[in-house]
């Protein structure tokens, strides 16, 4: 007799509770499931400039295996930005790679003179882009904004004499 998903997922939530209390210590379980709204242990693979901490568990389904940890304490402490994560890095979360980040073999396939610095995403920064003609552009008002021509239908500019 074959126990129901719902019971099945419940029991496996309370292993791994169990499993990670005793590896890991309650407050850090507390945390970690403050953050991620599961309890989830892993071999650490690597970290990132920006913090993030990359994990893989084996045993646990594939497809759920990779996962990222975002730097910062609790939920309410720090916003989870999944633009911190480095092109190399997401290769190796979306199993494009099987190589983490931090591996030469993946460091080695761009060629230095084309790599840029990752950056996150720069939405309501200094940094982020404003078109000329945007309020929140720092050049807004100091530039001559007439960029655009006007028609008009009975100028005689721009018709053309094919005829």
């Amino acid at each position: 007799m074959s126990t129901p998903t719902g019971v099945a997922h419940v029991m496996r939530l309370c292993r791994d509770a169990y499993t990670n209390i005793a590896r890991q210590g309650m407050w850090r379980t507390a945390v970690r499931f403050a953050r991620m709204r599961e309890v989830k242990f892993g071999n650490l693979i690597g970290s990132d400039k920006f913090g993030n901490m990359y994990y893989e568990d084996k045993q646990e389904v594939w497809g759920r295996h990779r996962w990222v940890e975002y730097p910062g304490g609790l939920p309410w402490e720090q916003p989870k930005e999944s633009t911190t994560v480095p092109p190399e890095w997401h290769s190796w979360l979306h199993y494009i790679s099987d190589y983490p980040g931090n591996s030469q073999e993946i460091l080695s396939l761009t060629p230095s003179r084309f790599k840029m610095d990752h950056l996150p995403n720069q939405t309501a920064s200094e940094t982020a882009y404003a078109p000329h003609n945007h309020i929140l552009n720092p050049n807004y008002g100091k530039q001559n904004m007439n960029h655009y021509e006007e028609w008009r239908p009975n100028s005689t500019e721009g018709k053309r004499d094919d005829k």
